[in-house]
C-alpha cells in the first residue's frame, strides 16, 4: 500500500491502527504500508506530472528491492484522500506498476469535492467513494 501525505494517514486517519486491527481480525493479509510525507509546498506534491510518477516508480523499485513484497501491480494499492484521492487513480492508470484493483480492495477515492456514494468492500466495510473518469 502506497500513499502520500504520511502525517495525515498516521495522525488523522490512524492508518497503522486500522491496518493492525484488520490484520488481527483476519479481514486482510499482512501488508507493507509505505506512507510518504508531503513536502511543505503541498500544491507541488499533487500536481499531475511525470516528476511525481518518476518519484513513485523509484519508491516502488526501492521497496520491492529491500522488502519481501509481491512485486506485481495486482498486489499494490495506491491510496489517497482529497487531492491525493485524485492522484491515486491518475497514477494507477498512467503508471502500470499499480493496478486499478488489488487483491483485497477495489480502487476507491474520497474527496470533499465531488459526488460521493457508498459501497461495500469485499470485507464488508462501508466506504464513501467519489467517482473519477479514467482516460
Amino acid at each position: 500500500m502506497y500513499t502520500a501525505d504520511g502525517s495525515a494517514w498516521s495522525d488523522l486517519i490512524r492508518l497503522p491502527v486500522i491496518l493492525d486491527n484488520m490484520i488481527a481480525a483476519r479481514i486482510i493479509e499482512p501488508v507493507i504500508a509505505v506512507v510518504i510525507d508531503a513536502p511543505a509546498d503541498r500544491s507541488a506534491w499533487y500536481q499531475y506530472n511525470h516528476d511525481y510518477l518518476d518519484y513513485l516508480e523509484r519508491v516502488v523499485k526501492y521497496i520491492d528491492g529491500h522488502y519481501a513484497t509481491q512485486a506485481t501491480p495486482d498486489a499494490r494499492l495506491h491510496a489517497g484522500t482529497s487531492a491525493g484521492g485524485e492522484r491515486a487513480p491518475t497514477s494507477g492508470s498512467s503508471f502500470r506498476r499499480f493496478s486499478e484493483t488489488s487483491r483485497c480492495c477495489r480502487l476507491r477515492c474520497r474527496s470533499p469535492a465531488g459526488r460521493s456514494t457508498s459501497s461495500r468492500t469485499s470485507a464488508g466495510a462501508c466506504v464513501h467513494t467519489t467517482s473519477f473518469a479514467y482516460g
